[in-house]
């Protein structure tokens, strides 16, 4: 019996984590990093944090708990977290004397908090203060990703639970269907959802070129944030997003495709602050072959992209 118990509550645990969404911690998440494209060679490559909104002190080390973090530790250097907060300050959104969440440290057992300047001040655990949590999931590239549940994510976008996960620089949501699955030569439809939970953990089919490559179930798109809003309750939402870079790869319509590692999005997003949109569009003569049938009018793989 006691085995079974626990059986029960790993399942539960697991569940609640790969469950992990903004509307779940009632509050948006943002990634904050210095990116100088060193990676794991950089200086910086500690300065990664997690910002989450005004909370509570137990609420706090809950949802950093929730996302496989804890409260920023003070024995950090803060000179590798100082640069996002003032960078928070100079977009607005606390003002200068604004205190954070983070951990007691090993030597005191009192709340603590941190200003822009690196002041640890004690705090009443009631306050609700913005939550500075660790941020140490792994930089992805060409040939290795973290999508274990400990780094998943998930969010609510046309009637679907989309569970991406995030690396080292930002949020990845991979091949997200954007359209019915074609037919050939006809114009694509607006993919409506399905209703259910769905995994954007890789990359969908690439369009076909060539002979082998690729499928004609291609319409997917992909995205790369830094910045996760709470979607519940919000009346201001706008005033928060990101602006969006829409990606469309080249290959002079004959090859190419959204998940081009040369052209991966999130270092675009964590360096710009922006969202990263890349898509995949029919190519070759699937997307762009006319006749003077009255009925194959051509134009099929850009007519996709003037439909978003």
């Amino acid at each position: 019996m006691p085995n079974k118990k626990f059986a029960i509550l790993l399942l539960a645990a697991t569940c609640a984590r790969t469950a992990t969404s903004p509307r779940s911690l009632r509050s948006d998440i943002s990634i904050l990093i210095t990116n100088d494209l060193l990676e794991s060679e950089s200086p910086y490559s500690g300065s990664g944090v997690l910002l989450l909104d005004a909370m509570d002190l137990d609420s706090a080390a809950e949802s950093c708990k929730a996302l496989g973090e804890t409260l920023w530790k003070p024995e950090t250097p803060f000179s590798v977290i100082k640069p996002h907060l003032d960078y928070l300050i100079y977009q607005g959104r606390y003002s200068a004397e604004q205190r954070f969440w983070i951990s007691s440290g090993v030597q005191h057992r009192r709340p603590q908090t941190i200003t822009r300047t690196g002041l640890i001040l004690p705090a009443a655990d009631r306050e609700r203060l913005p939550v500075l949590c660790t941020q140490s999931a792994p930089y992805s590239n060409e040939t290795f990703s973290d999508t274990s549940s400990d780094f998943q994510v998930t969010i609510y976008s046309n009637k679907e639970h989309i569970t991406g996960y995030r690396d080292r620089h930002a949020f990845r949501f991979l091949g997200i269907r954007y359209a019915d699955e074609p037919e050939r030569w006809t114009y694509s439809k607006l993919y409506q959802g399905s209703g259910s939970s769905v995994s954007a953990l890789q990359f969908g089919n690439s369009c076909l070129q060539g002979p082998t490559t690729g499928a004609e179930d291609c319409l997917f798109l992909n995205i790369w944030t830094p910045y996760l809003p709470n979607q519940r309750g919000r009346s201001n939402l706008g005033s928060s997003l990101r602006p969006v870079l829409f990606w469309i790869h080249g290959g002079a319509f004959m090859s190419g495709k959204g998940s081009d590692p040369y052209t991966d999005g999130s270092n675009l997003a964590s360096r710009g602050d922006v969202v990263v949109v890349a898509i995949n569009y029919r190519l070759g003569s699937l997307g762009f072959l006319a006749l003077h049938d009255g009925q194959t009018n051509g134009n099929f793989g850009l007519a996709t992209k003037s439909q978003r």
